[in-house]
């Protein structure tokens, strides 16, 4: 049976690829971990410069413009004038099962909403791994929710359900997916470490090849020192 030989070159450049894959296992493990805990809720008010107009009552002052991509979901409260009575609103998230399951919902973040000058609130909801719900309600908001149990506070716009969105985790392979580490570190080499590394796979694999080489040398040197001398 034939006997396959590889050289060090090739074992050298075997060793260097598992010393990059440890460390790119490495890095994301780390940047995953900076991120656990983070808030899932920012609130940014932008108040008109005029509030001199004269105010209004909350239905006829509210109107809303909701956006949504893959990173996250918003709701931007606009008050088209001062309200008369400023509305007191939560942005809450709630976690879901997932795996198709919506229900019970466990509370994970509320953030408090005032709404009075005339002007602009934007209510982003950042998404992450978990399946959760991103609500922005009034009343009351339980630490467990569910059809046949308690409930949460009515919506702030109770008639628009497109103000709150079921969120049921990022696609796996996406850009999100791979930012938290949803389903495992993204399979690329990382900047930081090349720089590093690329030296000493140079010092592998040359001193590979070069060992090598010698090798050949000496067994191409025991073969003619084996054949007979011919007169």
């Amino acid at each position: 049976m034939a006997t396959i030989r590889r050289s060090w070159g090739f074992r050298a450049i075997l060793m260097t690829l598992a010393v990059f894959g440890v460390a790119s296992t490495w890095l994301d493990t780390q940047s995953a971990g900076a991120e656990s805990g983070a808030t899932r809720i920012t609130v940014t008010p932008r108040p008109d410069a005029n509030q001199s107009a004269p105010c209004l009552t909350t239905p006829w002052a509210l109107r809303n413009v909701v956006g949504s991509d893959e990173s996250s979901f918003t709701l931007r409260v606009v008050t088209t004038a001062r309200l008369c009575v400023p509305v007191e609103a939560t942005a809450v998230v709630y976690s879901m099962p997932g795996n198709g399951q919506a229900w019970p919902q466990k509370l994970v973040e509320t953030v408090p909403v005032t709404i009075g000058p005339a002007g602009s609130i934007d209510i982003v909801f950042h998404k992450a791994c978990d399946p959760q719900q991103f609500d922005v309600v009034t009343g009351a908001t339980p630490e467990t929710i569910a059809p046949f149990g308690p409930w949460h506070g009515p919506l702030l716009f109770p008639l628009d359900t497109s103000t709150a969105q079921q969120f049921w985790g990022p696609e796996r392979g996406s850009n999100l997916d791979y930012e938290h580490s949803c389903h495992g570190p993204r399979p690329v080499v990382p900047e930081a470490p090349v720089a590093i590394l690329l030296p000493m796979a140079a010092i592998l694999v040359g001193g590979g090849i070069t060992l090598g080489r010698r090798r050949s040398q000496r067994r191409q040197s025991r073969i003619r020192s084996a054949q007979p001398i011919q007169s």
